[in-house]
């Protein structure tokens, strides 16, 4: 067996560390942040506005309207919206403090208009559930660009998959990153 030369051997325990360990981790890392952007900004929307679709009209009374902006959440052009009102059903009282779909996340342009009308009169037209009075929503529409934020997402889910299954593979493979002349990190070759 030929002796590789010091510089050789550090090149090669550094491709293997890149290949055999960053490489799972950072892909892992895009697989489980790609999947929760898809299920924060997709799924969880989805399934709220498509129970929303069954929700009841009822008149409410605006208590507090914040606008947030995102910056310290995240660099998107978008705001959030901090919301309180009530409403009465059957002579009961219920306080709530959800705007729609996504939470609060909100078109900035949308949320003007809304906090200007709220400024003039108080009074809004909220949704609630049927059967679960507690239950309410403001806008129970879908907001459309905080659902394209689940592309990059998808994106995201796709490049960790194929660094996960690359990173199986050269794992599967001990000898593929080996040089010629023998050195490898997990099996010294003749």
């Amino acid at each position: 067996m030929s002796a590789l030369p010091k510089w050789a051997r550090i090149r090669s325990w550094l491709v293997e560390v890149l290949f055999r360990l960053c490489l799972p981790v950072c892909g892992a890392g895009l697989l489980a942040a790609g999947v929760v952007g898809v299920v924060t900004f997709a799924l969880v929307p989805l399934n709220h506005w498509n129970q929303a679709r069954a929700y009841v009209p009822v008149a409410a009374i605006v208590e507090h309207v914040q606008v947030m902006p995102l910056r310290r959440r995240l660099p998107l052009p978008l705001d959030y919206v901090e919301l309180r009102y009530r409403y009465e059903i059957d002579g009961q009282t219920y306080r709530a403090s959800r705007y729609g779909p996504h939470g609060g996340l909100v078109g900035r342009t949308e949320l003007a208009n809304f906090t200007e009308a709220v400024h003039e009169f108080p009074s809004v037209r909220i949704w609630v559930h049927p059967l679960r009075a507690e239950r309410a929503m403001v806008a129970r529409g879908l907001h459309w660009p905080v659902v394209g934020l689940a592309i990059p997402a998808l994106v995201m889910c796709f490049l960790g998959a194929i660094m996960v299954l690359v990173s199986m593979l050269i794992w599967n493979h001990p000898k593929a990153l080996t040089l010629k002349h023998g050195w490898s990190l997990l099996t010294k070759t003749d």
